[in-house]
């Protein structure tokens, strides 16, 4: 096989990697509004459309505000390696939060709140 064949091979794998971890992106992102049903039954307020309304905003205030952030250490670091190690981020953060009981449904909404943007900026991280 020539280099030039390999060369483009490598290419369309390194796309559909990517593309992949975009359409998990965009999925995880989506995750919030499909489990709305739910979220709603473990968290009483959350019936309330403007609690909900509350939840979905300050988590796409953090995602904005990281993505921007996200970029300039994209910037100064190898981006292979940033993406991989993203990913493992992701995934161990993504499986431990399906055992996380951090979240007491008798607090007052307010401090959920609280522990709701504590617990994204964590993943964030």
């Amino acid at each position: 096989m020539n280099k030039m064949t390999e060369t483009k091979r490598y290419a369309w794998v390194v796309v559909g990697l990517l593309w992949v971890v975009a359409l998990l992106n965009y999925m995880d992102r989506q995750m919030l509004s499909t489990m709305k049903p739910a979220m709603q039954i473990d968290i009483a307020d959350l019936q309330s459309a403007t609690n909900f309304g509350y939840l979905m905003a300050i988590f796409l205030w953090i995602y904005g505000f990281m993505s921007p952030v996200s970029g300039i250490i994209a910037d100064k670091f190898n981006r292979m390696w940033l993406i991989i190690g993203s990913l493992f981020v992701w995934s161990v953060v993504t499986f431990a939060m399906g055992y996380a009981t951090i979240l007491p449904l008798d607090l007052p909404l307010e401090q959920k709140r609280t522990l709701i943007i504590k617990r994204q900026w964590i993943i964030r991280l």
